[in-house]
């Protein structure tokens, strides 16, 4: 009888809603164990709708940004936790440290690099006649290969190594040649030795010095 009432008499049925949720609600707030339930049971649907509605969660992640924001500017406190709890980050993640680390690390890599190809290959040894970069040459100095104590015939030897007949003030020598004639040996490269090579195409002619060391 009251089940058929409350179906069909709409007065009745709002009134027996009207008493079920102030009764709830009256157990909600007095028996903590049933408040405790009630919470679980609504922080399970609420979970499961985040998971399975995209509707519902993209409305719940821009509500949430609205709430966090307002609370954020509106509350010195939290705004205070905010920027400590950013900082404590900031400090503790190894992630951060790294990438400073390895960017410091590329920056000086790079600015020793642009500083080892500021200058081109433009330093012409005074043996071989090559033009070479500057890390692979140094400055000629005539009283490293030939000493007081050599005899005449070995200084005249070692003096046809060279060719004084560049026109720069400054000269050059590289490595490789430098480093036979300390022990009194011809450079297998050097212009004395009457290497050749056979003639350069016409299309190589046009290189200019860079390209020429390709």
């Amino acid at each position: 009888h009251i089940l058929n009432k409350y179906h069909t008499n709409k007065t009745f049925c709002d009134k027996v809603k009207t008493q079920s949720s102030i009764h709830i609600l009256n157990k909600y707030h007095t028996n903590k164990t049933f408040r405790d339930k009630v919470k679980t049971q609504s922080n399970i649907h609420i979970l499961n709708k985040y998971h399975t509605n995209k509707a519902f969660r993209d409305e719940y992640k821009e509500r949430m940004k609205i709430q966090v924001s307002k609370k954020y500017k509106s509350n010195k406190s939290i705004r205070l936790k905010t920027v400590e709890r950013t900082l404590n980050w900031y400090r503790n993640n190894n992630t951060h440290k790294c990438a400073v680390k390895y960017r410091n690390l590329y920056m000086c890599n790079l600015n020793r690099f642009r500083q080892i190809i500021r200058e081109g290959p433009d330093y012409v040894c005074i043996s071989c006649r090559l033009t070479l970069f500057r890390n692979q040459v140094m400055p000629f100095v005539e009283e490293k290969y030939i000493k007081q104590n050599m005899s005449n015939e070995t200084k005249k030897h070692i003096q046809s190594y060279f060719d004084y007949s560049w026109s720069t003030e400054q000269k050059w020598i590289c490595k490789l040649c430098s480093d036979k004639i300390k022990k009194r040996q011809m450079s297998s490269r050097t212009i004395v030795n009457k290497l050749k090579v056979s003639e350069v195409p016409f299309e190589l002619k046009k290189l200019n010095n860079l390209e020429k060391h390709l």
